[in-house]
């Protein structure tokens, strides 16, 4: 399955294998690079330890693609995350959830925390918007502090689990574990619309976020990388997207 959505993330300009003949599949790799090419893309190929065929991999590596944005995808139980409840900060810092629309005080902070290209934030805002077109719910979470946003993070209700994304705080305000009740907003926020399950993906360089997300109580389910090949001609390659933001 090949994507091309003229936006600037690279999950949603890859192809997701399918099971085939691996006998054939020298072809198919030279089919997908002509696709792109035509797209002006660089092919992308998002894998798994359960891609079809399993020679897919070597055989994308000795073609000269590399590999990037290894990712880990983690789960938990809305109730195991929000029991026991944490205790509420102090003072100075306000949590508010914005449910249903897209806030401008909340866009303006997520764009400059996850340090988003000024070219690409009318593909961040459209992204944005789709998810509010096609979820159940969306979850806008911030935490503020004399007045400043200082961390963001967004939970997309589908049927009965919440994916979140969008994960950023300000660099002088990592380890206050905002991040941490941010989400526990979000997570309590999507438990009163019914939702159980609640899923995220963190880059596996991204250690201190991972040990945030494990002492959540969310679980390692399976890890997902790309495969690119930026030195094709006329390839230019898709923006990584917010797993590296967290």
């Amino acid at each position: 399955m090949l994507g091309a959505s003229g936006l600037h993330t690279r999950r949603a300009n890859s192809v997701s294998p399918e099971p085939g003949d691996a006998g054939a599949l020298s072809a198919r790799i030279d089919d997908v690079e002509a696709w792109y090419r035509t797209r002006g893309l660089a092919p992308v190929f998002k894998l798994t330890v359960a891609a079809d065929p399993p020679e897919l991999d070597p055989a994308l590596a000795a073609r000269g693609y590399t590999t990037d944005g290894e990712t880990h995808v983690m789960t938990a139980k809305i109730d195991d995350v929000l029991t026991p409840v944490a205790p509420r900060r102090a003072g100075r810092d306000r949590i508010e959830i914005v449910a249903g629309r897209l806030d401008p005080a909340w866009l303006e902070a997520s764009r400059e925390l996850s340090a988003i290209p000024h070219e690409e934030r009318a593909d961040h805002r459209a992204i944005l918007e789709r998810c509010l077109e096609t979820q159940r719910a969306v979850l806008f979470g911030s935490v503020e502090r004399d007045g400043r946003i200082v961390s963001v993070a967004m939970g997309g209700v589908v049927e009965d689990a919440v994916s979140l994304v969008g994960v950023a705080t300000h660099p002088a305000f990592r380890g206050e574990r905002l991040a941490a009740s941010n989400l526990r907003a979000i997570l309590f926020a999507a438990r009163e619309l019914e939702a159980e399950r609640a899923l995220l993906g963190v880059e596996a360089s991204n250690r201190s976020a991972r040990r945030l997300y494990a002492r959540l109580g969310f679980v390692d389910r399976y890890r997902y990388w790309y495969r690119e090949n930026r030195s094709l001609p006329g390839a230019r390659p898709a923006r990584t997207g917010t797993e590296r933001r967290t």
